[in-house]
């Protein structure tokens, strides 16, 4: 019998078992810190997450680094990076890391310029939470940061895709100013709760138009609702200004609630307990009152009476130091605004793009009113203070 060459018999090193053990857990130990990895267990976390810190520092000053780093107090999903906005606009990359994430400007930063970072409301965390307003950090590339601000509130039916545009230069804007066709410069997603703040403002005047962004351009679409400011927004020694924007149709679905169109609805309703479901009649009443503008508006002024739902159902044109009267509307319960019908067309206008105009100042009445079928409700006296 041939034997094998000697060398074909060495038998393989193995290493004792404890060093063995010492290698895999080493292994696990570097693979671990390499991946950041949401914990697990326990109850669920309705607390939206919040960013805990940022890199530079919101108010930092001389900012050279082109890359913000953002901390958050528990991990988030990957779709927060959609929901970046930077003002001024910029070319941006960013990157994510589970509790946190890095954007990375595209281009050499701007000499003596404010920034400000936002984070939009469209994300959520790794338990399902969405934040209900959005966050911003500003910081400056020179020594100083601008810091006046515009801040308000949007009311509507639907606060989703919610976008308050801001063009600069109000003031050089001409005639062929058009909110469906340019850019704004400055752009801030709207959480649910309808607050806002566009921060990093130089002194200057500056249009504001708002939009419900649902194909997220950027821009005014015939089919989107919006409103728009009352008047330009002036920025002095860097303040803060407050503006209230109420969203109203878009333009087609422009329905018309002036007083001639604001007439009862169908006072009849089907009496499905009797077996000929034949109709019974709901008889309307009326609302008499008086008005008194203490803050000297001028006027003219139309008196809304509204559902719950929000929709019109009674115009009545007053005048400061004198009675009104509603005829003939259906019994229910009522919240009332004033508008101030600059344009004398007998209905709220909430702005148009083109040619553009404001939107008509509407101011809420502190009450409310109930009516009554067959009755008059008297004495409701609605002031303006």
């Amino acid at each position: 019998m041939v034997r094998a060459p000697y060398f074909c018999r060495v038998k393989p090193f193995l290493p004792p078992l404890p060093i063995v053990l010492v290698w895999l857990v080493t292994l696990c130990c570097l693979t671990s810190c390499a991946m950041k990895v949401a914990p697990t267990g326990g109850p669920v976390d309705r607390t939206p997450t919040e960013v805990a810190s940022t890199d530079p520092a919101n108010g930092a000053l001389n900012v050279s680094e082109r890359t913000l780093t953002i901390r958050f107090t528990s991990y988030v999903d990957r779709g927060v990076r959609n929901a970046i906005v930077i003002q001024p606009k910029a070319r941006f990359t960013s990157s994510y890391a589970g509790n946190e994430i890095e954007v990375t400007f595209e281009d050499e930063l701007l000499p003596n310029t404010t920034y400000t970072v936002t984070l939009g409301t469209d994300w959520k965390d790794m338990r399902g939470n969405s934040p209900t307003q959005a966050m911003s950090v500003t910081f400056s590339t020179g020594p100083e940061i601008d810091t006046g601000a515009i801040t308000g509130t949007v009311s509507g039916a639907e606060l989703r895709n919610i976008k308050v545009l801001v063009y600069a230069g109000a003031d050089t804007l001409g005639p062929a100013f058009n909110p469906m066709q340019r850019f704004a410069t400055y752009v801030m997603p709207v959480g649910s709760a309808g607050v806002f703040t566009v921060a990093g403002l130089r002194d200057g005047a500056y249009r504001l138009v708002v939009v419900q962004d649902g194909n997220s351009n950027d821009l005014l679409d015939v089919n989107e609702s919006y409103a728009m400011a009352i008047s330009d927004i002036d920025i002095r020694q860097g303040a803060r200004q407050r503006v209230e924007l109420v969203l109203g149709p878009s333009l087609s679905k422009m329905r018309d609630d002036s007083i001639a169109a604001a007439t009862p609805p169908d006072t009849t309703q089907r009496d499905t307990s009797a077996r000929d479901t034949t109709k019974r009649s709901i008889e309307p009443g009326s609302i008499e009152g008086t008005f008194q503008d203490s803050l000297d508006l001028k006027g003219p002024y139309l008196l809304r009476f509204k559902e719950a739902s929000g929709s019109v159902t009674a115009v009545v044109r007053v005048r400061s130091g004198e009675s009104w009267r509603v005829e003939a509307i259906p019994p229910g319960t009522y919240s009332m605004d004033l508008v101030i019908d600059a344009n004398r067309n007998d209905r709220y206008d909430h702005g148009m793009p083109f040619p553009y105009a404001f939107a008509e100042r509407m101011v809420p009445i502190s009450r409310s009113v109930t009516v009554r079928s067959r009755w008059t409700s008297e004495g409701v006296a609605v002031v303006v203070k």
